[in-house]
């Protein structure tokens, strides 16, 4: 017996148009009295393109944020599931949903060749029911999608991209080494090599693991500086950036 309301997707950044289908999915489980399930994709298709800008989030953080609309949530590595036939992958994860939702650019199976069309047929032998949800935009009309935010996340635009989603934005870094020889601290920081990251600018953050309030810049290196604080080199710092502060 179908017991589940279903969605899959990278849902990188989990942006104000991911948001808004995760909690249909998460109403629907609501009225039904169903499990709110999202399989979450390790990577988007286009990763292994050398023109790719990199990740939004990472996996765990992704997770971290869905589980908020979830109560069921799966990882499914993209290089385990790339080269199922769309109808087999359909079979072994969708098949089992009472209520399907995805967005209207969804696609599944080898070489993305799963369509609407294809999914509209199989759960409709299935007896699935489908929900299609049509694009969100900005107020400049703008499809808001991972692609545009990972641009102006290079761009340094960090007004619109806390806007579309819906949150500040947040990035990870690990401390490399501390310079402490003036009244503050300057860490260098190394950022995850499959995240994007903006290409230059300085900005006003909040570290959250510690409460800190500095800035940070990019360029050659990335400095976070702040008042000093005991900090150890290899701890882990999870900037919440404010605003641009300059070039």
């Amino acid at each position: 017996m179908k017991k589940s309301a279903v969605t899959v997707g990278v849902f990188d950044g989990v942006h104000l148009g991911h948001q808004r289908l995760l909690k249909r999915v998460q109403q629907i489980s609501e009225e039904y009295k169903i499990t709110s399930t999202v399989y979450v994709v390790s990577y988007p298709f286009d990763f292994f393109d050398e023109n790719f800008e990199g990740l939004i989030m990472p996996i765990s953080s992704r997770v971290a944020e869905i589980s908020r609309f979830a109560q069921y949530i799966e990882v499914l590595d993209l290089l385990e599931i790339k080269d199922m036939p769309a109808e087999d992958f359909f079979k072994e994860y969708l098949s089992d949903a009472e209520f399907l939702v995805v967005g209207e650019d969804f696609k599944f199976g080898k070489n993305a060749t799963g369509d609407i069309a294809l999914l509209r047929r199989l759960c409709s032998q299935n007896g699935t029911k489908l929900e299609i949800f049509s694009d969100i935009t900005d107020l400049k009309g703008n499809r808001i999608s991972s692609s545009l935010l990972r641009k102006l996340i290079q761009h340094g635009d960090i007004d619109n991209v806390s806007k579309l989603l819906g949150r500040d934005y947040l990035l990870e870094f690990v401390i490399e080494s501390i310079d402490e020889n003036s009244d503050k601290m300057h860490c260098y920081l190394k950022a995850d090599e499959k995240i994007v990251l903006p290409k230059e600018g300085v900005f006003e953050v909040f570290e959250e693991l510690f409460g800190i309030t500095g800035r940070v810049q990019f360029g050659k290196k990335i400095i976070f500086t702040a008042p000093k604080t005991p900090l150890a080199v290899g701890s882990m710092m999870q900037l919440a950036f404010k605003r641009r502060l300059a070039n």
